[in-house]
């Protein structure tokens, strides 16, 4: 969150030097504050979901990705069931393991998929 606040901060002040405004649109992620003190940014939010209404060709990517990324995931709390760790604690992530599993899920959305989209 903060990050995202000082990369805007400086953005604004680079944009304050050439004398440029401008309109941000961006989606409704919680993580998206805006500061109260920009002068050349009008950030404007989408409504919730709007997302796929904008860009349905990502829509068929996105349920690709995430029907992998579910499968791998599945796999691993039985496998992690399978070497005894309890029934409670099989779908236990941290957020490395969350992504090597994201990233092997991407690496199995086809190319074909990509083009269809």
């Amino acid at each position: 969150m903060v990050l995202y606040q000082e990369w805007l901060h400086e953005w604004d002040l680079k944009l304050k030097q050439e004398k440029r405004n401008i309109l941000l649109l961006q989606d409704n992620f919680s993580g998206h504050i805006v500061l109260d003190n920009l002068q050349c940014i009008h950030v404007k939010n989408f409504k919730p979901n709007l997302t796929s209404l904008i860009q349905p060709n990502n829509q068929g990517i996105i349920h690709c990705f995430k029907a992998h990324y579910q499968a791998k995931f599945i796999e691993r709390a039985i496998d992690r069931y399978n070497t005894g760790v309890t029934a409670s604690a099989i779908y236990e992530i941290n957020q490395l393991e969350a992504m090597w599993l994201a990233d092997e899920a991407w690496k199995e959305v086809d190319a074909t998929m990509i083009r269809q989209c």
